[in-house]
Formats: C-alpha cells, structure tokens, sequence
C-alpha cells in the first residue's frame, strides 16, 4: 500500500491547473502506459471530485512501458 496519509495537509486541496497538466500529459501517453498510485485513484474516483493533498503527497506520474517500445 501507498504512504500513511500526511495529517498536517488535511483539507488542503491540489491546485486545478497541476490536475489538468498531468491528464492533458497523461492523454498523449495513455494508448501506451499503465497508470497507477494517486492518477489511477483519480480516474476511479466520481466526477468532479477534490484531490487532497493529505491522501496524495505528489502528484508525480510513473510511466511503464514494454521492453520493446
């Protein structure tokens, strides 16, 4: 499992312009790359939903890809 959430960042929010970088990254690369940790959390989660940064500490994006690629 991923790190213990960090309680001094409780309500704190991640900014919406670091959300929309990473998904207009992540739409170039998603026909080739696995997404996983807090981005998978992000697509599995409802609509609209607020990123708090006590649940994800970074918003790093990890790409893994085939040998052969």
């Amino acid at each position: 499992m991923g790190a213990p959430h960090n309680i001094k960042r409780y309500g704190e929010v991640w900014p919406e312009f670091r959300i929309r970088h990473g998904l207009e990254i992540l739409d170039k690369l998603k026909d080739i790359v696995i997404i996983s940790g807090g981005w998978a959390w992000h697509f599995m989660s409802e609509a609209g939903h607020k990123e708090y940064k006590h649940a994800h500490d970074h918003k790093d994006i990890d790409v893994f890809m085939k040998k052969n690629m």
